[in-house]
């Protein structure tokens, strides 16, 4: 097995899950809470995000968690996504044209949630399926 490409591999997750970071710090401290207005996201997904408010954070911080979790491991990566949620959105009460909204957290950390619950769901059943199949050749 080649070390060097399973470095290459840690490494590209972890810059994966801090450009990850950046973009949802941009978007939630920016002055405008319309995604449409940010010119590199597509048209459809900036709308979508528009017309569902606190909702748009589930899929998100989810996706911010799943990152992380790839970079860093289930713990730290989904401890992170939710730290990073909540201190989010209390900087936003002292910003002009934001406002502090309990909801947006909490569809924040019911996508680090749902993703924490998954990817533990999945390890689980990898581990059964990996027992089962040692068992079977004894």
């Amino acid at each position: 097995m080649k070390t060097s490409g399973l470095k290459w591999w840690a490494g590209t997750r972890v810059i994966v899950a801090t450009v990850a970071l950046a973009v949802v710090a941009y978007l939630a401290l920016r002055g405008s809470p319309r995604v449409s207005d940010v010119a590199w996201i597509p048209g459809e997904l900036g709308h979508w995000a528009d017309r569902h408010g606190a909702l748009r954070n589930l899929p998100a911080f989810g996706l911010l968690a799943l990152f992380g979790t790839m970079a860093w491991g289930l713990r730290k990566g989904c401890g992170l996504a939710a730290v990073f949620a909540v201190g989010l959105e209390f900087a936003q009460k002292w910003m002009p044209h934001r406002r502090f909204d309990p909801a947006d957290i909490y569809w924040s950390l019911l996508g680090v949630a749902i993703v924490a619950v998954g990817v533990s769901a999945v390890r689980g059943g990898a581990r059964w399926v990996a027992r089962r199949r040692l068992a079977a050749r004894e």
